[in-house]
């Protein structure tokens, strides 16, 4: 098995101070923007203590299910139930099960396909046996097997360094009133189309529907400004440090082919995810992907043309040093 680097021997540790840092800045936040509210509104401690409490809340039960409300998000689907071939259902079971060996982790990840022809990949998981590896249909169709263990290993390099838990910590901390909004949007569109079609006592139920996700999605249009600051506290460097690694394992020339497709083949994902994209391999609306210089950090990582220079550059040395 290859060492780990010196410099992120103790990422882990790292990312978990990281993660509770960031939840108490979220609960502490979250409390001064209620009490801003008041003071502007005039209604005395009311957000401030619906906001304190919702905070402290997500902290203590959301985490719990944020990483299947990403996956229901982005509507992944298992590898048993996705519309890829058998052959490659076998090929990306033993990728994951390679990348599992490597980096010598021993809890269970589960590898689930979003149904979209993008080039992207992203990992979520905050207890050890519920890390999820998300590859999109398109990377599955569009990359060749070098390739794809390229994405698989770069996202269970960040699930074994604890990236992945301090990321989807920020998701469901800063990132939970979009992604609450989200699914109150979705509901909420899903009723009225059903209210139109029923009436009598069916039809109220769905209004008493209605009226409840209007009035999720109204608290959390409070929340949402808060959910902007996720990006401050994500550092872009951890990506480029994470392609070098692994492209000392599954070789340079595939792993910066990666790069190459993604910037030639530059598919939006979706553009109302943007609150969970520094959960992605590259920007899920492939943003910046020729920019050859760091994105401002509020873009959360590296342009991918960045990335594939720092990969070649990586590979030249190499190259020289031999």
């Amino acid at each position: 098995m290859t060492s780990i680097p010196l410099k992120i021997a103790d990422r882990k540790r790292l990312n978990s101070i990281a993660s509770v840092i960031a939840s108490l800045i979220f609960v502490i936040i979250s409390t001064i923007f209620g009490i801003v509210l008041d003071q502007l509104l005039g209604t005395y401690v009311v957000f401030a203590v619906i906001l304190s409490v919702t905070s402290v809340l997500q902290v203590l039960f959301g985490l719990s299910v944020v990483s299947h409300v990403i996956a229901k998000i982005l509507s992944a689907e298992p590898l048993s139930t996705s519309k890829i071939s058998e052959d490659q259902k076998e090929a990306l079971e033993k990728i994951l099960l390679d990348a599992k060996e490597v980096f010598d982790y021993p809890y269970d990840v589960r590898l689930l396909i979003i149904p979209h022809y993008s080039i992207n990949a992203l990992s979520v998981g905050i207890h050890k046996h519920e890390h999820l590896i998300l590859v999109s249909l398109g990377a599955v169709e569009k990359l060749s097997n070098e390739e794809i263990k390229g994405l698989v290993f770069h996202e269970m390099f960040h699930i074994k360094h604890g990236d992945t838990y301090y990321l989807t910590c920020l998701s469901g901390t800063f990132g939970a009133p979009f992604l609450v909004y989200t699914l109150a949007t979705e509901k909420l569109n899903r009723v009225r189309k059903e209210s139109k079609k029923v009436n009598g006592d069916e039809a109220k139920k769905l209004t008493s529907q209605i009226i409840f996700s209007v009035t999720v999605l109204t608290l959390t249009m409070f929340l949402k400004p808060i959910g902007l600051l996720a990006n401050l506290l994500v550092n872009p460097r951890k990506d480029l440090e994470a392609d070098l690694y692994v492209a000392s394992l599954i070789g340079s020339e595939y792993y910066a082919s990666i790069f190459e497709k993604i910037i030639s083949d530059c598919l939006p994902l979706t553009e109302n995810y943007y609150f969970i994209r520094h959960l992605f391999f590259t920007h899920p609306n492939c943003k910046d992907v020729r920019m050859r210089k760091m994105n401002k950090i509020l873009s959360v990582y590296p342009s991918v043309q960045e990335r594939f220079d720092s990969v070649v550059s990586s590979q030249e040395k190499t190259k020289q040093d031999k």
